[in-house]
């Protein structure tokens, strides 16, 4: 009987692999979770920082690029959100009928 390799074991791989050629080559490596923490405290200003900035990084490597009117209506209808948001909380009887 031949002794095969352990299907349950889990692949063997370099995180730090080179990246030649891929668009993750372009991006320094930041986690997911410091981009929510630091949206959270932000209250979501640095969510769109990290948007803008990304963008600005992958538009002169892809083919079509990312459209500026596109991320000012992003950022744009956000704010619009937002002051809705604080606008409610400040006064929400404009907002709430009376029942």
């Amino acid at each position: 009987m031949t002794e095969t390799a352990n299907p349950y074991s889990a692949p063997q791989s370099e995180v730090n692999a080179p990246s030649a050629g891929k668009l993750s080559a372009i991006f320094p490596r930041f986690t997911a979770w410091a981009v929510f923490g630091l949206g959270v405290i932000t209250l979501g200003i640095y969510s769109f920082y990290w948007l803008f900035s990304r963008t600005r990084q992958i538009n002169p490597v892809i083919e079509n690029p990312i459209s500026p009117l596109f991320m000012g209506a992003t950022l744009g209808l956000y704010f619009i959100g937002l002051a809705s948001t604080f606008r409610s909380a400040i006064q929400p009887s404009l907002w709430c009928s009376a029942s």
